[in-house]
């Protein structure tokens, strides 16, 4: 090997190694024992007899190659270190700057690592490995493009500001179970307990010029059982404000399938559809009260003065008259009794378009009114579908004739 040269080329600058003498590489080794402050070093040091400025560099590395067969270098990369500010035995603050360079040696800066720790890339950032850490705060206030973002983990705010929202963009092709999803979960470690909350969406507003933000709705869904395996079970609820950010729920859609609404409610339009030929299907004000069990699905009853349900019978006042409903299951407060509207019972009562009568079979209602002694004539609705399907509109009339 070839005793290695340095070569004077300009005032206070030097080559190691040349064509003419050979090894072009350079080695500093340091021979004291390793440690966490030994190892080879290189020191480019700045010193003309006064204290370094603000933004006066210390030292370069600049990266150059031959651009033609003249040995004509050009710089294609440099790595430099600047002052940050004036420096004295008390400040010594310095950042570093990366150059690289595009078309006809034309330089730009492409990462600053500044004496906070801080990075900043001026140009877009490609992260093909995992991203840690944590991500305090952003040097531009909007992140324009991310590309494809698989999977993003935060455990502190995101605070999203654009002018036209958020979106979420689901590119699969479509389908009943695609589409764009937002996922908000409760996960502590533990089993979710009953009326817990799962998550909730807030919308807010600007209460005054301070940027104070004050809630008007929101909506959350609440575990109505505590969970397992085989229990899911939860409601949504929609909350809205009045008067100083009062906060009441206005709705809940409980796993039932029941809407409740806390207040009035207000329609132009009520569409009532004839329902299915399965017994106990209803379309209309259904009723949830009388802790009446083991009820016959699609049967008529008559409420009580004990405040239970029974078959209705014409064979008398006592009953027939008053309260009438169709059950809807085996249970008056879990299945509900049907009032008035379009059900299902469970016998064919007459024809289409026939006049429906409460019957002196217990639990039924007939074309045919009642005719003995003390029956009672009381109409309960129409038959609106094919006879052999049960589909009646059931809607007691208030008033019933007892026969002599």
């Amino acid at each position: 090997m070839a005793t290695p040269k340095i070569v004077p080329r300009a005032a206070g600058e030097g080559a190691l190694g040349h064509s003419t003498h050979g090894w072009g590489g350079l080695f500093v080794t340091n021979t004291t024992a390793s440690s966490a402050t030994e190892g080879g070093k290189i020191v480019l040091a700045a010193d003309d007899g006064a204290a370094m400025a603000d933004d006066h560099r210390l030292g370069v590395i600049e990266f150059s190659g031959a651009e033609d067969a003249s040995n004509t270098l050009t710089i294609g990369a440099r790595i430099q270190a600047i002052c940050d500010a004036g420096w004295s035995a008390t400040e010594n603050g310095a950042s570093l700057e990366f150059y690289t360079t595009d078309a006809n040696a034309s330089e730009s800066l492409v990462l600053s690592i500044d004496s906070n720790k801080l990075a900043t890339f001026p140009g877009a950032v490609t992260v093909t490995g995992n991203l840690t850490g944590t991500l305090a705060t952003a040097a531009q206030a909007n992140v324009t493009s991310l590309g494809t973002l698989t999977a993003l983990n935060v455990s502190g705010l995101i605070t999203a500001t654009h002018a036209s929202g958020m979106i979420i963009k689901d590119s699969t092709t479509s389908s009943a179970t695609e589409g764009g999803t937002l996922v908000l979960a409760s996960d502590d470690g533990a089993v979710m307990a009953d009326n817990h909350r799962l998550g909730v969406i807030e919308f807010k507003g600007a209460e005054d010029t301070s940027n104070t933000l004050t809630i008007g709705a929101r909506i959350q869904a609440i575990c109505d059982a505590t969970w397992s395996a085989s229990e899911n079970g939860a409601s949504l609820e929609f909350y809205t404000t009045d008067g100083n950010a009062s906060e009441s729920v206005a709705l809940t859609l409980d796993s039932n399938n029941k809407a409740i609404f806390a207040g009035a409610i207000e329609t132009t339009t009520r569409t009532l559809k004839v329902t299915s030929d399965t017994d106990g299907d209803a379309n209309g004000d259904v009723a949830y009260f009388g802790g009446t069990t083991s009820m016959t699905t699609g049967a008529i009853y008559h409420y009580k003065n004990d405040g239970t349900w029974e078959l209705a019978d014409a064979d008398a006042v006592a009953t027939s008259d008053g309260l009438l409903g169709v059950a809807l299951g085996a249970a008056s407060d879990t299945n509900g009794v049907l009032l008035r509207g379009f059900v299902t019972i469970d016998h064919d009562p007459g024809a289409i378009g026939d006049v429906l009568f409460l019957s002196t079979t217990a639990g039924d209602c007939s074309a045919t009114a009642p005719s003995g002694s003390a029956d009672i004539v009381r109409v309960v609705g129409y038959q609106v579908s094919h006879a052999s399907n049960g589909n009646v509109w059931f809607n007691p009339d208030n008033t019933y004739i007892e026969l002599a």
